[in-house]
């Protein structure tokens, strides 16, 4: 079964060794960190941390052997779900990822990515068969 949600304490070790794996370096998981899991075990992790008044995505890492299934698309959208619903509108990433641009992120005037997230949610989605609401 595949569960997305906020990360619980005791699986920071988890988290960790995920990250290591991809040379991310991360000893303060606070701020918004959500896993993604199937039969309860960790496949991924997504995280945004608010920088100022800006939100910013932070990371987003699938395991090797999970990669291609569209489990960072469902991992993605938790999040700026959860977020949209305490009322961000707007989320940043601070290099040009092309996953992110795949994923409607554009390229703004400081040179970093920007995503409108209720804009996102209107175009529907590919991991869940077209919706076009946030639950």
């Amino acid at each position: 079964m595949l569960s997305l949600r906020k990360c619980l304490e005791e699986e920071k070790h988890k988290i960790q060794q995920i990250l290591t794996k991809e040379n991310i370096i991360d000893l303060c998981l606070k701020d918004i960190v959500y896993v993604g899991l199937e039969n309860e075990e960790l496949f991924g992790v997504i995280k945004a941390e608010k920088e100022g008044n800006k939100w910013i995505l932070k990371y987003l890492v699938i395991n090797d052997d999970k990669r291609g299934q569209n489990l960072g698309d469902a991992l993605l959208r938790s999040i700026l779900n959860y977020l949209y619903s305490q009322g961000v509108h707007r989320i940043y990433f601070k290099s040009k990822e092309t996953y992110f641009l795949k994923k409607g992120f554009s390229v703004n005037n400081n040179d970093e990515l920007e995503l409108n997230i209720p804009d996102f949610f209107s175009k529907g989605c590919n991991s869940c068969g077209g919706c076009n609401e946030v639950q």
